[in-house]
């Protein structure tokens, strides 16, 4: 199952190093951003960086990594929970985001997913400022909660 990892945005790499040690799967979505290069006029650059800075999607199962383990940690704050419980995230889900994420309208995705998931995360993954990109990704992934129980 996949989970939301918490963790302090600027220890990235050293996250992503304690998980690769914990043999963890781990799935960061990017987003480019284009800027103005400083040094040439009409000349831009294109940065990659996380699309939800201090969040990683992360593949675990409970029966054989305690979340109690990322304590060894100091940079991970835990896994977001949902009235007390780590929240789920579907292989769909991650599944859409990954396309959306590599430029796909979504026609590729088979035609048992629901319309409102697919543009869900498209325009979740479209705002431009990252605190919005989260609150809503928390939001849509607090509605699949309630919707699922």
């Amino acid at each position: 199952m996949w989970y939301l990892l918490c963790f302090t945005a600027t220890r990235f790499n050293y996250v992503l190093s304690f998980l690769d040690k914990e043999n963890m799967e781990v799935y960061c979505p990017k987003r480019i951003t284009r800027y103005l290069r400083p040094d040439k006029v009409n000349s831009y650059r294109d940065k990659e960086s996380p699309a939800f800075p201090g969040y990683l999607f992360i593949k675990t199962d409970f029966e054989s990594y305690h979340p109690s383990n990322f304590a060894k940690c100091r940079y991970i704050h835990g896994l977001v929970n949902f009235g007390g419980k780590p929240a789920v995230i579907k292989d769909e889900d991650i599944e859409r985001v990954r396309k959306c994420e590599a430029g796909y309208q979504f026609e590729h995705v088979s035609s048992s997913d629901n319309d409102y998931q697919c543009d869900a995360w498209r325009n979740i993954l479209r705002n431009d400022d990252p605190d919005v990109r989260l609150k809503k990704m928390i939001e849509y992934l607090n509605l699949q909660r309630k919707e699922a129980a």
